[in-house]
């Protein structure tokens, strides 16, 4: 279901050309998951050297990595996480047993993303949340990459907008609770303080319009039937159809029997 050659291709891309769009990426990711509660957060993948679930408060952190590419990602730093190899297409984890999950550019690399967002969502408890980060296609730092310098990690990519991906989610019954974008339009592979300020000027302008490179979408998945609470709580009594009284009335009055003197 994954394609584990382009997820590492991407993490080399970031730790050398991309370097300043990941630390983007990685600020909005920090935000996202600062304020997610919960006993269990699974990271699927990993796009650098280092988790990206440091800012979260969840105890249990776990980085899910496929065993097909371990090898290539065997130097990672790990603190608090724990590390779990296993095949994408047959995930490890049970129904209903995590409470956030964290997707940067999962869909992007997957065979077929509806089936996997169907996957993950069975292992995803309720008030559960989604942050999914990738590439933006109306970018236009990716527009040129995908179109132009024709590299693997953009062109054999399948790069969906987030409101397509907004879209997947309310037909599984989520809620969009946040989409933010990186501040970046043009890639320039140097610090902020060092871009001139009228080219700060017309990113923001492109900013405005939708042309950021990276975003970072947060989805909480709705219950349908919420548990009722309280100390004291009762269901509705179902109120009778009609009595006994009223069957024999219905009876004595139905013209279409016969009485026994008849």
């Amino acid at each position: 279901m994954n394609n584990e050659n382009l997820l590492s291709k991407l993490k080399v891309w970031f730790r050398r050309t991309g370097k300043l769009l990941y630390l983007e990426e990685k600020h909005l990711i920090n935000q996202a998951v600062e304020n997610l509660f919960g006993y269990f957060i699974v990271q699927f993948g990993a796009i650098s050297d280092e988790p990206l679930l440091e800012t979260s408060r969840i105890q249990q952190k776990i980085l899910l990595e496929s065993h097909l590419g371990f090898q290539s990602n065997s130097d990672i730093k790990l603190a608090n996480e724990q590390l779990v190899i296993a095949d994408f297409d047959f995930l490890p984890f049970a129904e209903d047993s995590l409470d956030v999950i964290l997707l940067p550019h999962v869909l992007e690399s997957a065979l077929d993303s509806h089936l996997l967002l169907r996957q993950i969502d069975s292992m995803l408890r309720a008030e559960g949340h989604l942050v999914i980060t990738g590439f933006n296609p109306r970018g236009l730092s990716i527009m040129f990459k995908r179109w132009f310098s024709r590299q693997d990690i953009f062109a054999q990519s399948s790069l969906e907008s987030p409101q397509c991906i907004q879209s997947w989610l309310e037909v599984l019954g989520y809620e969009t609770k946040t989409l933010t974008y990186s501040q970046s339009v043009f890639f320039i592979n140097r610090p902020e303080n060092k871009i001139p300020r009228w080219l700060q000027s017309v990113q923001q302008v492109f900013h405005k319009l939708g042309f950021a490179n990276v975003y970072c979408l947060v989805a909480k998945k709705k219950v349908d039937s919420p548990t009722l609470v309280g100390l004291k709580w009762h269901m509705p009594r179902w109120q009778k159809v009609g009595n006994s009284s009223s069957i024999r009335n219905r009876e004595t009055i139905n013209p279409s029997k016969k009485s026994a003197h008849d």
